[in-house]
């Protein structure tokens, strides 16, 4: 099983109310390496309260760097980020600069960019998709997907990129991946041109989402390694101690089957190889 989770949220989320420590508890019982911390920031977040996707970044890596010291030796210890990538008309230039300054001033392990909200509605609730046909609303997104990732250049692995499906409040099947091919296609094509890296995020494989997959599935990860890919990162999207490397197992299974035969473990934002 891959031994290193490099896609998780404390309590300086504001989804999370997990301490940082309790993490690393939890990856020495399951015999992990290391953890990644990568709590949310998602400026300009229109939902109350204001601000509960931003946090004091300084705050945090000083409290991981303690843990850091006081675990050197036994458990691995990385300081990242998710940042939320807009995509809305108006707000993007601005937000790049936000972005640019928030990565370019401190030093980061793992940058993952995401998008998590379209139109300025935030994907999780249902009010994206109400009168509105499932097969367009996931066209728009992966059309915004496309755009983010080649006009952000401040992250270094793209998160969940199929991350829509998780929250659509429907049957799932009728995401086919194949339906989407050429967009995807062209969004693969640009992370492999740019250095980036593709994650394939565990938690979509929880019963309660009905998708029987990561994000993304099988088929997606095949055509990234089709296309020339090569830098793949695993990760649980855990909120709680609980979800750490939640169905690693299976997660490194499907890697398998696609191909893969290493893993990238970011550290200092540059990829470190290890072999699954």
């Amino acid at each position: 099983m891959v031994l290193y989770d490099q896609h998780t949220h404390t309590y300086f989320s504001g989804d999370s109310s997990e301490e940082p420590e309790n993490y690393i508890k939890r990856g020495l019982e399951l015999g992990l390496s290391g953890v990644t911390f990568t709590d949310h920031m998602d400026y300009d977040y229109p939902y109350e309260p204001a601000g509960i996707f931003e946090f004091d970044v300084d705050k945090a890596f000083a409290e991981f760097d303690s843990l850091k010291e006081k675990y050197r030796g036994s458990f691995d210890i990385g300081k990242g980020i998710e940042i939320g990538l807009r995509t809305e008309a108006g707000k993007c230039e601005e937000m790049r600069e936000r972005l640019n300054r928030l990565i370019g001033e401190r030093e980061y392990d793992a940058v993952i960019g995401s998008v998590h909200m379209l139109d300025n509605i935030d994907l999780f609730y249902a009010d994206y998709w109400k009168d509105k046909d499932p097969r367009a609303c996931v066209e728009n997104y992966f059309k915004a997907v496309l755009f983010a990732v080649g006009y952000y250049d401040c992250f270094d692995i793209f998160g969940h990129l199929d991350y829509i499906i998780r929250y659509a409040p429907c049957e799932k099947s009728f995401y086919v991946p194949s339906d989407y091919r050429d967009i995807t296609d062209e969004i693969l094509k640009k992370l492999i041109e740019r250095g980036k890296a593709l994650e394939v995020n565990t938690k979509s494989l929880k019963p309660d989402y009905g998708l029987n997959a990561p994000n993304p599935g099988p088929e997606v990860i095949k055509r990234y390694i089709e296309l020339g890919g090569e830098l793949l990162t695993l990760g649980s999207d855990a909120h709680f101690k609980e979800a750490l490397a939640y169905r690693f197992d299976t997660g490194e299974e499907i890697l398998k089957s696609c191909g893969v035969k290493y893993i990238a473990v970011y550290r200092n934002r540059k990829p470190v190889m290890m072999k699954l």
